[in-house]
């Protein structure tokens, strides 16, 4: 099976890492964690407002991860991922106000994973992601849309001659939503792609790519229906793998500069999140040229240019991701992902959460789960004081559960040295 259906590849040493970019647009989301007490040698407090909620299973053993999340109230909250059983199949839960339950959700023939959520109501939600059929072929593009009472595949386009996938959705209204990710084009290779509905279907809309490279979109975020951000990264022959941003004026996608940690590096951004046209904010890490660590990558458009903000890391040896994020305001942010600190022995990690005060990035303790092997792939906020966070966790070898967290409560007085 090839596995080029999913939303990020595997994060390994360099070298190997610029290939398999090259090779594929993504292979399987299972991330490496550890299970440790302590990160980077500095011990975290255990009195933390992030709580594990319980979440429900689809089957006793496989993989079961979610990669996407949305808030519409304390009571309606959305998630979703895959499950094994033994393909991959969607998987959508859905949080009533007292627990979180399974809602069925529609396949494409053969396999299908879902990346990302949003909602603009309680009758009108989308879901995207990607799908391959079992006797090969085309891997094309999946939509899904939940009308208040059930989930439908609706038909979406595809661009390249292999694989299409979307990884990330949002929306500025019901007859304005846009979802991005990439696909595999004949020249140069594979290329941005951004489809867009217009509350009647779903069409491909031109967008930049960097010339003479493999070019991924990882996610997006609407301000309006004439400002709109999406990241990614860029993996340029001899150059490394570059950042790449693109915004979305009301007539074009056009490449916005933006920096990287990493000049002979790889860049890499995964996720975006915007409170205003003035304060956008994006995450994702950066590998120096030898691939034997990554440190946290935040960046923020303060409405004239894009600049990388100071974050916070396990340790400065340690492989550190950020994969998600959600801006409230100028003063108050989170950033949700993972830290390792070897990728080879033992997938030894821990999930990261980090909160931005307007001054600073400030690690905040998690809420473990036994294994102590957690990680986290997204981030939504009902208010302030009442967030979720969704992804796995490793309770043993080749098996993931779904992991979800709340968090309500006073990030600042908890937060954990960097």
């Amino acid at each position: 099976m090839r596995r080029l259906f999913t939303t990020r590849i595997l994060r390994i040493s360099l070298p190997l890492l610029i290939v398999t970019v090259l090779a594929t647009v993504a292979l399987i989301r299972i991330r490496p964690a550890f299970d440790s007490a302590y990160i980077g040698g500095i011990p975290c407090p255990q009195n933390t407002h992030w709580r594990i909620i319980s979440s429900p299973i689809p089957t006793d053993d496989g993989l079961w991860s979610l990669n996407g999340v949305a808030a519409i109230s304390d009571r309606n909250v959305w998630a979703v991922g895959y499950y094994t059983n033994p393909g991959s199949l969607t998987l959508i839960e859905h949080w009533n106000g007292t627990a979180w339950q399974i809602v069925s959700s529609p396949n494409a023939p053969g396999i299908s994973l879902l990346n990302s959520v949003s909602a603009i109501s309680v009758s009108d939600i989308w879901a995207v992601g990607g799908s391959e059929p079992s006797n090969g072929g085309m891997s094309p593009t999946l939509t899904e849309h939940w009308d208040g009472q059930h989930w439908t595949i609706i038909p979406s386009p595809n661009l390249g001659l292999t694989t299409n996938i979307l990884t990330s959705v949002a929306a500025v209204s019901s007859a304005d939503v846009w979802a991005v990710g990439s696909a595999t084009l004949p020249n140069p290779g594979t290329g941005t792609l951004v489809e867009h509905w217009n509350g009647t279907s779903w069409t491909i809309v031109p967008s930049a790519n960097v010339t003479n490279a493999a070019n991924f979109l990882t996610g997006i975020t609407a301000i309006s229906k004439n400002d709109l951000w999406a990241v990614g990264y860029a993996v340029q022959n001899g150059s490394g793998i570059q950042t790449l941003i693109e915004h979305w004026d009301g007539t074009s996608w056009q490449i916005v500069p933006s920096p990287n940690a990493q000049t002979t590096g790889a860049n890499f951004l995964n996720s975006v999140s915007a409170s205003a046209s003035t304060n956008v904010l994006a995450v994702g890490e950066a590998y120096d040229a030898s691939g034997a660590s990554a440190q946290t990558l935040i960046e923020r458009w303060n409405g004239l240019a894009w600049a990388i903000i100071p974050s916070a890391n396990t340790s400065h040896t340690a492989y550190n991701y950020l994969l998600g994020v959600k801006s409230i305001s100028s003063t108050d942010a989170w950033a949700v992902g993972y830290s390792t600190s070897n990728y080879y022995g033992g997938r030894a990690g821990q999930a990261l959460t980090e909160h931005w005060n307007g001054v600073a990035w400030t690690r905040v303790p998690t809420a473990d789960t036994s294994s102590g092997q957690d990680n986290l792939s997204a981030i939504a906020a009902v208010s302030a004081h009442d967030l979720w966070a969704v992804g796995y966790s490793k309770p043993k070898y080749l098996e993931l559960q779904s992991l979800i967290e709340r968090y309500r409560g006073n990030a600042v007085a908890h937060s954990c040295s960097a």
